[in-house]
């Protein structure tokens, strides 16, 4: 047998740091940190792109502030080599150097010096010689030294009536300026400062657990399994040994592994033995939804018009957006039937709503219908398009409207995303019917860029990271034109125009044009209504028009994989509707694992999305969403961000009374 793995307690406290961090808890966190002296060895994705754009902004706060609960060794100081160690306390330092700088150079000499004071015990870490390239013009001494001669040097020009910095204030003979500098820090945060993987410490239990079952550590769950066959001992046939191996397996999902005390809890297997206990597991994370749940009814004459599902600190919620401008959330703790009380403007019954040009909320004119309704990545801040043009803002906790851009495009809101820049987003994007996607500033309520270009409606505007060749800003539009745009989400230029119905097996690619001005070839018919970026894998996303397939395409045009339905003849009813095979509606599961497109006809198929095989197939799922009704295609399908739930609405006028069906 083999000896253990020596593992030191330090490595144990960084997992833990590792897992309140993903999971939000920062007091937590900062208070694990203050009695242990032990942070987090690196940075979620997130915050590792955030930490980079705040240095090259010179937001040093920030940056100081993410530095604070991180600890850059293993809590072994004997196992990072001299070199190593140098430099992590080098870029430390020049980060504290630049705040100081900076701060010298906006004229607070006073909180400067006080900030020089506070800081010098972690500058006086590094010593300068003039053998280093980028010191060459400072004499043998400490950065604390350098910085306290540059802010002299400052005051003592400012004090003369002369406001130029002084030579060699942010480098070398004035060669780098500020912006360079920053951006010489921001490369080396990236380069020294690790992202964390993510899940650790649940991975690292899974795999566990899993060794102790092959190795029999854990008889009591070889017992579980073996005590459910004790009926069907008596046989030796074929059929009765395939009946007992599923008995066995259905023993086993019933039973729930308690990671604390170390024990197998066995549900009651009377309260499980219901209809659909046979088909499906116990368990909703990652199943695929097979029978409907829960219906939410509408008011007469309202429509669902917009769904999504978003999670806060909480709980996981459900917002619905409707056809008369009404915006409400749905409690998950009450199976997403009723609102949530816990918000005191929802139990006052004061419910966001979009009013029209003219109406009040006290006249009750008609309302423009609410098209789409996106949360940004920390769940505070609610944003909501409508039929009219007009983007709000919301403050979720308490149904404040906090910015509204009344009527910035000239046809409907089609739809919406946050940018993932820190807790507080800062810009929306906005596509519509207009043809044009557009970025405002929540801060300045201005039009930041114009993304002009498509020739029909845009139906969906997505920020994605690309981290090929470098991490940079991207921005994707797709358009009933047929074709997707790549675009430079800093400059507003098209990267690339790409056509998903160009693709087929000796054509991968999807690219038709690699600039604005190229003979871009569009197909009017196709039109391009879903994009959903993925995580893995990475740089790419998934591409849904009123088409038979749907497409696994990278941000370069490149396409991984098709999926296609093969029974697609035997769904259409008759020959005179074979567009009722088209995919009109798709959604992806949290995992990536599962990818739902819902065809016109109202078939759901689930694709494994690696093998691009059928896992499942729903021959009734948009005549039990509309409630038996026919004849009325469903609008939208979205995902829960953690189980296996489904929820699909239609938006037909048909409706007398809209109705949201939940899947399970």
């Amino acid at each position: 047998m083999t000896s253990p793995l020596p593992i030191a307690s330090s490595q144990l406290l960084n997992l833990i740091q590792h897992h309140l961090v993903e999971a939000g808890l920062a007091e937590s966190a900062r208070t694990l940190l203050a009695e242990t002296s032990v942070g987090s060895r690196g940075l979620l994705p997130h915050a590792h792109t955030n930490l980079i754009k705040c240095a090259k902004n010179g937001d040093w706060g920030s940056v100081l502030k993410a530095l604070s609960g991180i600890t850059l060794d293993d809590g072994d100081a004997t196992k990072r080599n001299e070199k190593q160690q140098k430099e992590v306390d080098s870029i430390l330092a020049q980060c504290h150097e630049m705040a100081i700088l900076e701060l010298g150079d906006l004229g607070e000499m006073d909180l400067a010096f006080a900030t020089l004071k506070i800081c010098r015990q972690t500058l006086d870490k590094v010593i300068l010689t003039d053998s280093e390239e980028e010191h060459k013009l400072a004499s043998d001494g400490s950065i604390s030294q350098r910085c306290e001669r540059k802010l002299h040097s400052l005051a003592l020009r400012k004090s003369g009536e002369n406001s130029s910095l002084p030579p060699g204030y942010y480098g070398p003979n004035n060669d780098i300026s500020k912006e360079k500098r920053r951006g010489v820090i921001a490369q080396a945060l990236a380069e020294i400062i690790p992202v964390l993987p993510a899940s650790r410490l649940v991975s690292l239990c899974q795999q566990a657990l899993k060794w102790q079952i092959h190795t029999g550590q854990m008889p009591m769950i070889r017992n579980v399994w073996l005590d459910s066959s004790d009926d069907t001992n008596n046989s030796n046939d074929k059929k009765s040994d395939k009946k007992r191996k599923k008995k066995r397996q259905q023993s086993m999902r019933r039973g729930r592994f308690d990671l604390v005390m170390g024990e197998v809890n066995i549900d009651d297997r009377d309260n499980l033995i219901t209809k659909s206990s046979s088909k499906k597991s116990k368990s909703s994370h990652e199943s695929v939804p097979l029978n409907p749940w829960h219906v939410i009814k509408f008011g007469k004459k309202s429509r669902v018009t917009s769904c999504s599902f978003f999670t806060d600190a909480t709980q996981s919620s459900l917002v619905t957006g409707s056809s008369d401008g009404f915006i409400e959330i749905w409690n998950s703790d009450e199976n997403y039937t009723k609102l949530r009380m816990d918000l005191e403007y929802q139990k006052r019954d004061d419910i966001m709503c979009h009013y029209g040009e003219q109406t009040t909320e006290d006249d009750g004119g008609p309302a423009p219908a609410i098209l789409t309704t996106t949360v940004n990545s920390d769940s505070k801040l609610l944003a909501s398009g409508d039929s009219a043009g007009t983007i709000c803002i919301w403050d979720i906790k308490t149904g404040v409207l906090l910015c509204k851009l009344h009527k910035v495009h000239g046809g409907a809101i089609t739809c919406l995303d946050f940018s993932q820049d820190g807790e507080e987003s800062s810009r929306i994007l906005s596509s519509s019917q207009d043809t044009t996607c557009r970025e405002f500033g929540l801060r300045t309520r201005r039009l930041l860029k114009e993304f002009r270009g498509h020739s029909s409606f845009v139906n969906s505007c997505r920020y994605v990271l690309a981290n090929s060749p470098s991490i940079h800003l991207l921005v994707v539009t797709a358009s009933a034109d047929s074709t997707i745009r790549i675009w430079c989400g800093k400059s507003a230029e098209v990267k690339l125009v790409l056509n998903p119905m160009h693709i087929t097996n000796s054509n991968p690619s999807a690219v038709v044009s690699t600039s604005s001005t190229g003979d871009i070839q569009t197909n009017l018919g196709k039109n391009i209504h879903t994009v959903i970026p993925l995580h893995t894998p990475s740089n790419a996303m998934i591409v849904a028009a009123k088409t038979d397939k749907i497409f696994l395409v990278t941000y370069s045009g490149l396409a991984l994989r098709t999926y296609e339905h093969e029974s697609l003849q035997n769904d259409v009813e008759s020959s005179e509707s074979y567009d009722k095979g088209d995919f009109i509606a798709v959604t992806v599961s949290p995992s990536n694992k599962w990818l739902y497109g819902v065809k016109a006809n109202g078939v759901c198929v689930c694709f494994d999305m690696i093998s691009g095989d059928v896992k499942k197939t729903i021959t009734d799922f948009g005549l039990e969403t509309v409630g038996g009704k026919s004849d009325i295609e469903l609008s939208g399908i979205v995902h829960h961000p953690f189980k296996g739930i489904l929820a699909a609405y239609s938006s037909s006028a048909i409706q007398k009374r809209g109705l949201l069906t939940l899947w399970k």
